[in-house]
Parts: structure tokens; sequence; C-alpha cells
């Protein structure tokens, strides 16, 4: 077979700068139709793009299974991929004004508010009690926030329906204190969750080395036993110790927190 005549460099210059002067015109308008997006829509795409970075982090980083009930297979990637997308859909339609984004965003977040109803019926009971109230409020907060941006896009969805512009009313003000509060609210979180997780582990996980002190590995596990909540960071403890060992692995079966057994096997393999 013939080759093909190789396409000659002059004419494959032009074509190259003719995509680039695509690219750049298209860059340009998306981001003139941001530049006149209403302040209520940025804040809502913004949050809308850090949920989507929450379920990407869910999807590829940190499985589910960790730290809830639920498997972390196959099921649990998909469905936070579809959200991905779905959500870049949404924010794409917030941006030009797309009729079809409404009701896209309308299931989004409904998702997201039954998503996070289950997820509170499923967080692990093995968990020390401090870890889970902190993840009960998170959820709550969270199906709060969705309920409000729910009633924020059904109030504002003639804006994307219509060529109609959009005053910043009551509505858009309540909104966006509510989405402040939010990301405050999380802040704080996140700091109160830090600070009381380093108190109580370094004072739980010094007891417990103390404990541990002089123990083969089947009298440690005896001693994990009867330590009430701090069985599983005892468990851990032993594995770590004893990781060179064999039989540390089945230490991390006995396990029962999904995050400290993820924390247990982390350990033992890098050993």
């Amino acid at each position: 077979m013939a080759k093909r005549p190789a396409l000659p460099a002059p004419a494959f210059g032009f074509i190259r700068e003719g995509i680039v002067r695509e690219e750049k015109e298209v860059a340009r308008l998306f981001t003139r139709d941001f530049a006149k997006t209403p302040e209520g829509f940025k804040v809502l795409i913004f949050y809308s793009l850090l949920v989507m970075l929450s379920y990407i982090v869910f999807a590829f980083i940190v499985p589910k299974g960790v730290i809830l009930n639920l498997p972390s297979g196959g099921y649990i990637m998909f469905s936070n991929v579809v959200v991905f997308v779905a959500t870049l859909f949404v924010v794409f339609g917030f941006i030009e004004r797309k009729g079809w984004s409404y009701p896209l965003a309308v299931g989004l977040y409904l998702y997201s508010i039954l998503n996070s109803i289950l997820l509170m019926l499923l967080i692990d009971d093995s968990l020390l009690s401090y870890v889970s109230d902190i993840l009960m409020a998170s959820l709550l907060f969270i199906v709060v926030i969705n309920g409000l941006t729910l009633w924020y896009v059904h109030d504002k969805r003639h804006y994307l329906m219509s060529p109609a512009r959009l005053r910043f009313d009551m509505v858009d003000k309540v909104f966006v204190s509510g989405i402040y509060l939010f990301y405050f609210f999380s802040i704080i979180l996140a700091l109160t969750f830090t600070i009381q997780f380093i108190t109580e582990a370094t004072g739980s996980v010094d007891s417990i080395l103390d404990g541990l002190r002089s123990k083969d590995m089947a009298a440690s596990v005896s001693f994990c036993d009867a330590q009430g909540e701090h069985r599983d960071l005892c468990l851990v403890s032993v594995a770590t110790i004893h990781a060179s060992e064999k039989g540390a692995d089945l230490v991390c079966q006995m396990v029962g927190s999904g995050i400290y057994q993820f924390t247990c096997y982390q350990a033992v393999l890098s050993a």
C-alpha cells in the first residue's frame, strides 16, 4: 500500500495555529460567561466543584469501606465517577445558562441528600465515639446545605431557562451566607477532629504501649481484648510492633473498624 504524502510543513503550521486560536476563543468566551454569572451562582458553582472533588477523593483515594460499613468495590467507584461527570455538566450548564442543567442539578443534589442520609445510617459502630459524632454532625450539616442548595436552584430556575437577568435578592443572601457558614463549620470541625484525635490517640497509644511491653503476640492480643473502645487501636499497635513476624496480618483481621484495619494492613505491608 502506497504511503500517504506527508502534510507540508506550512499547511500543518496553519492548521495548528487555527486550532490554537479556536481553543483560545472558546476559553475566552467561557471566561467571559463565567464573569457575567451572578454572584449566587458563582458560589453555587464553587460549592459544586468542592462536592465533586470530595466524591473523587472517595472514589480513588479513600475507599468508603474505610470509614463506613460499605463495600469499597466497583459500584462505589462507578457511582462516584458518575457524580463527578454529572457535576461537570451541571457547572457547565450553570455558566452557559442551559435549561437542561436545572433538572440535572435537582437530581444531583437530591442524590447527595439521600446519599448523606444513607451514610449516617451506615457509620461504622466500631469507630471511637468522638469520631462517629463528628462524622454524624458533618453528614447532617451536608444534608442541610444540600437542601438549601436545592431550594436555591429551584427558586432561580428561571435564570437557566430564560434570558432574564438575575438580581441579588434575599434568597441569594440566605444561600451565600449558608454556604460560607458551611465552609466555616468545615474548618472548625477539621481542627476539632485533628486536635482531639492527636490528644486522645497520643495518650491512648502511650498507655497501650506500656501494657504491651515485654509481651509476645498472643499475650498482646489477649491484652487488647480488654481495652474496650481502644481495642482496635491496641491491635494496630500489636500488628505494627510484630509486623515482621508471621501472623501479623491475622491480627489485622481481628480489627473491627474499617479505618483502623486499613491502617493496620498498611503498617504490616510496609514492614
